[in-house]
C-alpha cells in the first residue's frame, strides 16, 4: 500500500510502475521488477506483454491477488500454469479465471468443478459465450415465408 511516500520516493515507484509495464523492457529489467516490494509493481510485469513465461510462473505464487489474476490473464500462461492457479486458494483468482473468456474450454471444465458456487456458476456462463449451444430446431424458410430481413417496412 502507497501511504505517506514522500514525492521523490513516489517518483520513484511510478518509473518501477510505467517501466514494469513497458513492451520494451528489457527481461533483465523485468526480473528485478518482479520482486518489487510495489505490490502494483510486480501485477503490471505479469501484465507486460512481453512478459517472459518464466517470470510469470515466478508471479503465480505472488502472496499479492491482483497478481496472480495479471498472470491467469495473460495470453502466454501456459494451460499447465492455468491448471495449477484453478486450485488457487483465493476464490477472486478462480472467479477472475472463470470470467475470461480467452481461457481454454480445458481450464474453464475444471472451473465448472469449483467448490465456490460463485466460481462454478460463472465459469458455466463463460463456457456458455465461448461454447454457444447450437440451434437444431430451427425449421428450413420455405418460399412461402417472407425473408424479414428484405421486407419493405417503409410505406
Amino acid at each position: 500500500m502507497m501511504t505517506n511516500f514522500e514525492p521523490e520516493a513516489l517518483s520513484l515507484v511510478t518509473e518501477r510502475y510505467l517501466k514494469a509495464g513497458h513492451p520494451e523492457t528489457r527481461q533483465e529489467e523485468l526480473w528485478m521488477l518482479a520482486v518489487d516490494e510495489i505490490d502494483n509493481v510486480r501485477r503490471r510485469v505479469a501484465e507486460n506483454p512481453n512478459c517472459p513465461v518464466e517470470i510469470l510462473e515466478a508471479l503465480a505464487i505472488d502472496d499479492f491477488i491482483d497478481v496472480r489474476i495479471a498472470v491467469a490473464e495473460h495470453p502466454k500462461a501456459s494451460i499447465d500454469l492455468l491448471q495449477r492457479l484453478c486450485a488457487d486458494e483465493n476464490a477472486d483468482v478462480r472467479y477472475a479465471m472463470a470470467e475470461n473468456p480467452n481461457i481454454s474450454e480445458d481450464v474453464l471444465a475444471v472451473l465448472v468443478e469449483d467448490d465456490n458456487p460463485y466460481v462454478s456458476h460463472r465459469a458455466k456462463r463463460t463456457m456458455k459465450v465461448i461454447k454457444p449451444t447450437e440451434v437444431t430446431n430451427l425449421k428450413p424458410r420455405t418460399k412461402a415465408q417472407p425473408d424479414v430481413r428484405q421486407a419493405n417496412f417503409g410505406g
